[in-house]
């Protein structure tokens, strides 16, 4: 029973639905980050919604990057391994970008709270925020690239490239 869950889990579209549940948080994060810096309002809150959206794109970027590892220690094999390699190698160049950029978004959120005789940002943390967003953004697009590339792969049974994203 487990061992099939895992399966439902690991699936393609399953994995695609995942996706567009972290991208929805983290283009609502973009835009609310957006506002604060537009309308001038409290510049922590804006720290704080990073801080919580880097948090979850580490989380599912490892997750993803380790789906070739989950297969085999829940002995999931398939009649064509040489698809879910496939689907193994797009998962983990998408989590790859997912957990660096994730990282690079908090590392500039985190540079920001340090005090400023250890890492002075003074006069710089809106752009330390606008770098942060592009890290977000950049993570955005690459699961935008990915779920595209793992709804067809899943309908067809087969993946068009095996190089990632």
């Amino acid at each position: 029973m487990f061992r099939f869950l895992m399966q439902i889990a690991l699936a393609p579209l399953t994995i695609a639905v995942v996706d567009l549940l972290v991208l929805i948080p983290l283009a609502l994060v973009l835009i609310e980050v957006f506002q604060i810096l537009a309308s001038g309002k409290n510049f922590h809150d804006a720290l704080e919604v990073i801080t919580g959206i880097g948090v979850i794109l580490i989380g599912w970027g490892v997750a993803l990057e380790e789906r070739h590892d989950l297969r085999e220690i829940f002995n999931i094999h398939s009649h064509n391994e040489e698809w879910q390699s496939g689907i193994d190698a797009t998962c983990r160049a998408t989590g790859i970008g997912a957990l660096v950029f994730g990282l690079f978004a908090e590392m500039c959120i985190e540079a920001i709270k340090m005090p400023n005789h250890i890492i002075n940002t003074e006069g710089i943390n809106e752009a330390l925020v606008g770098l942060s967003m592009l890290f977000l953004a950049l993570t955005a697009y690459v699961l935008v690239r990915h779920i595209a590339l793992l709804i067809p792969a899943a309908l067809r049974g087969r993946l068009h490239s095996s190089k990632g994203v």
